[in-house]
Parts: C-alpha cells; structure tokens; sequence
C-alpha cells in the first residue's frame, strides 16, 4: 500500500477512472482468491501485499468518481452513504465470513468471498456500462457528460 502511495502521483494523469476503479476491484478480489488458495505463507503475503495495492488504487479513483461526479448539493450525503458502507461494510462481512468460515471453512471462505467480488464486479461493469467508460476529463464539470 504504501508503494502504490508512493507512486500515486501518476494517478493524476489517469483519465479512464471508471475502468481503473473496477479494475482494481477486480484485482482485489483476486488477489483474496489467490490468499484462499494460498498454501505458503510467502504466497498469502504476496497476495495481502498486492491486494493492499489494488485497495489503494481502487479507493483513490472510488473518491475521485464520487467527489467529482456527485452534483455539489448532494456531495455531503454521497460522502455520508459512502462512509456508513466503509464502517458497516466489513462489520457485516465479519458476521458472513464467520458463519461462512464455520460451514465450509476459513480458506474456502476467502476464496469464495475474492471471486463473489470478481464477478459482482463485473456483473455491475456490464450492467452499468456507464461506470465501466467514466471519463474523468469529460465528466468533470464544464466538460462533456457522456452518460
């Protein structure tokens, strides 16, 4: 994480942040299936150090989107919804994961969590094509809407 933070100066010259933010969601999740699937501890920290990476990545263009697309008015109730789902987000998935973890195991767990995140991720890609072709440059205000 703190690699990809060093390098986020290059984030700036990004346009397709659409693309890039469910890229790295999609990253994401599979760097949570190969953590699953890991059987080496130098494999698992090899998938937590990436995933930690594509986190960063995935959070910068997710605020970027929010931040510039969201009309002026409402910007403080999408940081608001946006901040009740990062704090409730995981609580939640603690309580699924456990009961899952108890079922069928703590690494098919995982696993299974990394690749409901890549299809989710691109279920929603194709379903909300908008998303997928968000153009920074021109949807940012005073630019041209392609939605």
């Amino acid at each position: 994480m703190l690699a990809a933070g060093l390098l986020s100066g290059t984030f700036s010259r990004a346009r397709r942040h659409g693309a890039l933010m469910a890229s790295a969601a999609m990253a994401w999740g599979g760097c949570v299936v190969l953590l699953g699937a890991a059987t080496d501890l130098r494999l698992a920290v090899v998938a937590l150090v990436a995933g930690g990476a594509v986190n960063f990545v995935l959070s910068t263009f997710r605020n970027a989107i929010s931040q510039a697309y969201a009309d002026d008015r409402l910007r403080g109730r999408v940081q608001g919804v946006l901040t009740v789902v990062l704090i409730g987000g995981p609580q939640l998935a603690n309580v699924l994961h456990g009961l899952a973890g108890a079922a069928v195991g703590a690494r098919w767990t995982i696993g299974i969590g990394g690749a409901l995140t890549v299809l989710t991720v691109a279920f929603l890609s194709r379903a909300v094509p908008q998303l997928w072709r968000y153009d920074a440059w021109r949807s940012a205000p005073g630019g041209i809407r392609d939605q």
